[in-house]
């Protein structure tokens, strides 16, 4: 590993400096008290360590991507060629967006719709909810619309569908590719279980490379193992422990749930905390359960809190 630039300033633990006109973004770094920051990577904000996909390091990805429209809300469409098919998905490109700068990438997965006409609403809907998060921390979000005929995903397809937005993306954008999130809202959520831990059920999206390697962090709303990962509910059942059990690596997961969840119920989220610790998981370290008063549903102060959460989880022990 390269050793920290000793001429930039040391930092404050919880208070990333502003230098170069460049604001600190905390989603994943975590600027630590006694440590000089990243040498020449201006992308990442001069936090001193980082958390990628790959665990710590102090190098940097970026895709180099240029052209695409910026800043503001769109629809994009990512064309299959594997199957001559496309995908829609909505993004947001925060209003100082830098092309010269490498921006982490947030792809965030729905709910089920119900049918095809609703998921795009719902796309927009989960594009527009982190928007806020995306200006103030200093992201881009990638929101997809599920190709199933009951608006909801398709494990079959997913991986390329996925795979072929990443290379959309960093072809017109400059991505950290170290640096990409996951999110999912309930169908969202299990499936985004599903991806990160490397489920069986879900095809890689390169042969020789786990999905969870394309992932710095997730986190779910709603989403349980239970959900999709594993076939015999209720909570706590054997096949659901051993998916965390067999997952690649233990990435950081912030799981929240309603405690009035009527369709979701939070027993499958205290189980699943169960699960993540027996398999090696920290609590508070590199995963957490947040239980709120409220139904199936996602609380306004979860974007900031994921940040927030995922942060702390970048401090060496």
């Amino acid at each position: 590993m390269k050793k920290y630039d000793k001429t930039f300033p040391k930092t404050n633990r919880r208070a990333c400096g502003v230098r170069r006109g460049l604001v600190c973004i905390i989603a994943i770094g975590l600027c630590l008290s006694k440590a000089a920051a990243l040498p020449g990577i201006p992308a990442l904000n001069l936090c001193p360590d980082i958390i990628f996909n790959h665990g710590w390091q102090n190098d940097s990805q970026p895709s180099g991507g240029a052209g695409g429209p910026a800043p503001g809300p769109y629809l994009r469409t990512a064309v299959i060629p594997q199957t001559g098919t496309y995908i829609n998905y909505y993004v947001y490109i925060p209003s100082n967006y830098q092309p010269g700068l490498d921006w982490p990438l947030l792809i965030a997965l729905h709910g089920a719709a119900g049918d095809p006409d609703t998921a795009k609403n719902y796309a927009q809907d989960m594009r527009d909810f982190w928007s806020a998060s995306a200006e103030q921390y200093g992201f881009l979000v990638a929101a997809p619309v599920a190709t199933g005929s009951n608006g909801s995903w398709l494990p079959a397809n997913l991986s390329v569908n996925l795979k072929q937005i990443l290379l959309d993306m960093r072809a017109d954008y400059n991505i950290e590719t170290r640096r990409i999130l996951g999110y999912g809202f309930s169908a969202g959520g299990h499936i985004m279980h599903a991806i990160a831990l490397d489920h069986s059920a879900i095809d890689r999206m390169q042969a020789d490379k786990p999905n969870s390697a394309y992932f710095a962090a997730y986190g779910v709303t709603a989403g349980v193992l239970g959900g999709f990962t594993c076939p015999h509910p209720p909570a706590g059942h054997p096949d659901c422990d051993s998916v965390p059990l067999n997952a690649s690596r233990t990435i950081p997961v912030y799981q929240a749930h309603g405690t009035a969840d009527s369709i979701v119920p939070v027993a499958y989220a205290q189980a699943d905390r169960v699960g993540f610790l027996n398999a090696g998981w920290a609590e508070n370290r590199n995963y957490w359960l947040t239980l709120f008063a409220g139904g199936h549903t996602v609380p306004a102060s979860y974007p900031a809190a994921f940040w927030q959460k995922l942060c702390t989880a970048t401090s060496p022990p």
